[in-house]
């Protein structure tokens, strides 16, 4: 998904701050989670966009699987997820609630 979604690092000040995508709203989970085309991801339950991606010497994104299979305990059973992001330069905190 990182390569079909065009997802590509957000930098601020020269420092990696979160990733970003002109394609968010037609992925089916950015859906879910309320993203819209070039949104900004910080976090997402609290872990930082830049612990879960990493840019490569090419400047793409690639994810950052040992961190991700370590999280992915946390993710689990949750009722509700709470992702930080930046939209029109504003952060913003969207929250989804999740049923089983």
């Amino acid at each position: 998904y990182v390569f079909a979604l065009g997802i590509k690092p957000y930098f601020e000040n020269g420092a990696l701050k979160g990733i970003t995508s002109a394609h968010f709203s037609s992925f089916p989970a950015g859906h879910k989670l309320g993203l819209k085309d070039n949104d900004v991801i910080l976090s997402l339950d609290g872990i930082a966009a830049t612990e879960m991606f990493l840019v490569n010497a090419d400047g793409n994104v690639q994810p950052n699987m040992a961190a991700i299979n370590a999280k992915a305990p946390s993710f689990q059973h949750h009722d509700k997820y709470v992702t930080h992001i930046l939209r029109d330069g504003k952060e913003q905190i969207l929250e989804v609630r999740v049923t089983y």
